[in-house]
């Protein structure tokens, strides 16, 4: 048994307050929320992010979590899962919503040939406003925290005023490893989850 442990970073924006305009760097792009997940949708976000699992789809989808893609030429480049405070389920992290105010996005992912172009800023923007013109007043998520200074999702959060609340989330995964037929699969555990702040 291997175990792991994490640190996430809570970040959050008050909706409405000043903020830059981003320029997308790619012709094209529509940003869009998804009204019905299936498995063709499922099969779509997948051509984004090859390590998205029909388990986690699933979980996703069952615990009433909407979906948001950027599409260009008919195909998602970006997506993102969002958590309202009356949303089952919990995002890797197990961020708390505190408020029926607050909407939580997780899991924003850009397909691998068009990072770097302003296509995951500008796809949160589209969610502020989305989500403010529903009357939601704070917008958080988590990043994961890096050895060596700020990744990629930190960078384009700062870019649209994202700030960090200074609150850490801890977490500890024990790895299992279960034989199959003819590969090994891991499992993970979520035994352990403490707040820090």
């Amino acid at each position: 048994m291997i175990y792991e442990k994490r640190t996430y970073i809570i970040h959050e924006k008050e909706l409405g307050k000043e903020r830059n305009k981003i320029t997308i760097r790619e012709n094209g792009v529509q940003f869009e929320k998804i009204k019905k997940l299936d498995d063709t949708i499922y099969l779509s976000l997948k051509k984004s992010n090859p390590y998205l699992s029909k388990k986690v789809f699933n979980h996703e989808v069952r615990n009433g979590h909407e979906c948001f893609v950027g599409v260009k030429n008919c195909e998602i480049i970006f997506f993102v899962w969002i958590r309202g405070y009356k949303g089952k389920g919990l995002d890797v992290s197990k961020y708390p919503i505190a408020s029926k105010k607050e909407i939580h996005f997780f899991s924003a992912v850009t397909k691998k040939e068009y990072r770097g172009k302003n296509i995951y800023p500008a796809g949160i923007q589209f969610l502020e406003n989305y989500h403010k013109e529903l009357g939601y007043e704070r917008m958080s998520c988590t990043t994961l925290k890096e050895k060596n200074g700020e990744n990629n999702s930190q960078r384009a959060l700062s870019k649209i005023n994202f700030m960090d609340t200074g609150k850490r989330i801890a977490t500890t995964r024990f790895l299992f490893y279960r034989r199959s037929r003819q590969n090994f699969a891991i499992h993970f555990d979520e035994i352990q989850q403490e707040v820090k702040t």
